[in-house]
């Protein structure tokens, strides 16, 4: 057995390639790629449009594999003077949506996108090839509005549970990347047959766990079963001759490969 060891920035593109190639090797192993793999991105009006995989580079792409989780690690909370104000409106329509109920609750994707935005944006980065932020948004748009049945199309899963206490770093030191357990995986995995659920976990962000203090909402994406093999590029792809502009759209990927 070989250990390697990289920086975390090094770490994160090994890993989006790793993710990459075994999409792609899953979708093709099991015949899934006679109904396509898609590419796709948004455009600066906020359209899903076809993207070309060649254009990519790996460092910007982010696989959704059916039946899979899409969390985020490696972050820290706003502090309590930024964040407060947005957590108390989040909190208001989480209580508003799901009220007391402890099972997942149908609610619209719009309502569910609101949530997922409000949710990150008391989240900050020092690296950003950690953040997926924009592409997990849009990821949960497109597979709810994708749905291959007509009644559920449009529709979030969407389950809460409060007094999480993850601490931000694991035993080893790596970042944290499970705020949810065996018990809320296998149910949200229950729900994933044609429509995405959205878990929204509420952490008490204690200081002596590593985090600023500020309680927050740790959401985690449990993508469909039924659904189709994407890859979601999360900056505008560019020439290999051009250089890549500051501040670029950040996107997402619809192409299907042959």
């Amino acid at each position: 057995m070989t250990r390697f060891y990289a920086p975390q920035h090094v770490y994160q593109v090994m890993k989006r390639i790793h993710e990459f190639d075994a999409a792609l090797r899953e979708a093709f192993e099991s015949g899934e790629h006679d109904g396509g793999v898609y590419f796709i991105r948004k455009d600066p009006s906020n359209r899903l449009i076809p993207c070309s995989p060649n254009k990519l580079l790996f460092s910007d792409v982010v696989s959704i594999r059916p039946g899979r989780r899409l969390v985020l690690s490696g972050f820290q909370t706003v502090y309590k003077s930024r964040g407060s104000k947005n957590l108390a409106t989040l909190d208001a329509q989480i209580e508003k949506l799901v009220g007391s109920a402890t099972e997942p609750v149908l609610v619209d994707v719009a309502d569910a996108v609101a949530l997922l935005e409000l949710a990150y944006s008391n989240l900050e980065f020092d690296d950003a090839t950690d953040d997926d932020r924009v592409a997990h948004i849009a990821a949960l748009g497109h597979l709810a509005r994708t749905c291959k049945k007509t009644e559920a199309k449009g529709k979030v899963w969407l389950l809460v549970a409060k007094e999480r206490d993850v601490a931000r770093y694991r035993e080893e030191g790596r970042f944290s990347n499970a705020p949810d357990t065996k018990q809320q995986k296998d149910f949200a995995s229950a729900n994933a047959d044609d429509i995405p659920v959205l878990m929204l976990l509420r952490q008490n962000g204690d200081e002596a766990r590593g985090w600023r203090g500020l309680p927050f909402w740790w959401p985690v994406i449990v993508t469909p079963r039924s659904g189709v093999t994407a890859v979601f590029a999360t900056d505008e792809p560019v020439s290999p001759t051009a250089p890549t502009a500051t501040g670029a759209t950040r996107s997402l990927a619809t192409e299907e490969v042959a």
